[in-house]
């Protein structure tokens, strides 16, 4: 996950920069002012955005350069300040999509806040306040999920395999073997992120078709971390999932 920080005090940013690090990010892009950091945002597409309020020789502040940013793309924003009182607050509840910290804050508070910054947005950006909060950020062709180490890690639909519902939520499978717990339903995830290549073939599978490499006896077969895995297709499903592969017959 890109995360972008605007903020003009280098021991804050330092020691921000290192906390992150910490919790397993590094790809970091640091400014100083508001101009800087329109650019920045345009340059590198960052995930999240980390503000600090009160950005001095800058032509905008952190809350201003929020609702900037926003007019650009929608993102996850986490706002931060020397400073907790009611005005502060107030002007910071205006804004979408954000979280507050008070600096210097610890690296647990930094974590917690990543977190509420992220599920607030997701959220948000959703269709249905039915849905429960998913700890990712959907894009156009790929998403991010927290991994194990409490970092987010990117998705795309050049790896993903299948999103397999079990107990307690359902597991995101990739090329590589790995898989990530996700804490929510797969109709929540199907109506979070959406994508023509995915395609629901089991009450408890929903596949990409892009990377199945064959069919037989309704059941669909991809390869992960050089094994063979297959996926069952209910009856209910199976006319509507034949027709998406294209199969030729002898003469």
């Amino acid at each position: 996950m890109k995360i972008l920080i605007a903020e003009d005090e280098k021991l804050i940013a330092d020691q921000l920069i290192g906390q992150l690090n910490d919790i397993g990010y590094s790809a970091i892009e640091l400014v100083s002012n508001s101009t800087d950091a329109i650019l920045s945002f345009n340059k590198t597409e960052p995930d999240l955005v980390i503000l600090d309020i009160g950005l001095r020789d800058s032509k905008l502040d952190g809350i201003d350069l929020s609702k900037k940013l926003q007019t650009i793309r929608p993102f996850p924003c986490i706002f931060l300040s020397g400073f907790s009182d009611d005005a502060t607050l107030s002007r910071v509840k205006s804004v979408p999509h954000s979280d507050f910290l008070v600096k210097p804050c610890s690296t647990r508070q930094l974590y917690v806040s990543i977190d509420r910054a992220i599920d607030n947005f997701a959220e948000k950006q959703s269709d249905s306040n039915q849905i429960s909060a998913c700890h990712y950020i959907p894009t156009n062709d790929s998403f991010f999920v927290r991994g194990t180490n409490g970092a987010y890690e990117k998705v795309t639909m050049t790896e993903l395999l299948w999103i397999e519902s079990v107990r307690g939520g359902c597991e995101i499978y990739v090329a590589s073997g790995k898989h990530y717990m996700l804490t929510a339903s797969l109709n929540s995830f199907l109506l979070q992120f959406q994508h023509p290549s995915l395609l629901r073939v089991h009450r408890s599978y929903v596949v990409n078709r892009a990377n199945v490499i064959a069919h037989k006896d309704k059941s669909l077969i991809f390869t992960i971390g050089g094994a063979i895995k297959n996926i069952p297709c209910s009856q209910a499903y199976w006319a509507e999932i034949k027709n998406q592969f294209k199969t030729l017959k002898s003469d």
